[in-house]
């Protein structure tokens, strides 16, 4: 095995890590709380950041390898087929990333419908208020008019009767 061989597994291995890391960590994205998405996300970028450079180092290393050999060829497609699991894990790492947006949007316009509503039934609950407090006014107003005029009819009675 030449030494440009050698460096391949090492970089094909390297490839393996560090995908599989990004994959865990695109479908951890969802049950981390708001604060820690950022630095998860960053991460992820950098770790597809990190991916590209091994690559790149791969790629230099097949043009090493002997023209028409069964190895670069091996390697020249096993390159292309890890430039495009790369390109699916960066699609991945979009797609949650719209999906995180989507969902923060919906969860703002529900909370924001739930403090308006909160703020509606607040107004309605001191309009309803205000309502039985002027209700209970004219009550107490027609039950003293009631004694009024019950004392001017039992008075003239009662000096009559006397």
């Amino acid at each position: 095995m030449s030494i440009s061989t050698s460096q391949l597994e090492e970089f094909v291995n390297q490839f393996s890590v560090q995908t599989s890391e990004i994959t865990s960590k695109i479908g951890a994205l969802k049950t981390l709380d708001a604060s820690a998405r950022i630095p998860a996300i960053k991460s992820v970028q950098k770790l597809l950041a990190e991916v590209n450079e091994t690559l790149e180092q791969m790629e230099i290393a097949v043009r090493d390898l002997p023209q028409n050999s069964s190895e670069r060829n091996k390697y020249d497609l096993l390159v292309k087929s890890f430039r495009g699991d790369n390109k699916r894990s960066e699609e991945a790492l979009n797609d949650e990333i719209k999906g995180l947006r989507e969902r923060a949007d919906r969860d703002e316009l529900i909370s924001m419908d739930e403090s308006f509503s909160m703020d509606q039934q607040e107004e309605q609950l001191i309009a309803s208020t205000e309502r039985m407090e002027r209700t209970s006014r004219k009550l107490q107003d027609a039950y003293r008019i009631a004694i009024e005029t019950e004392e001017c009819i039992v008075e003239p009675i009662s000096i009559t009767i006397k």
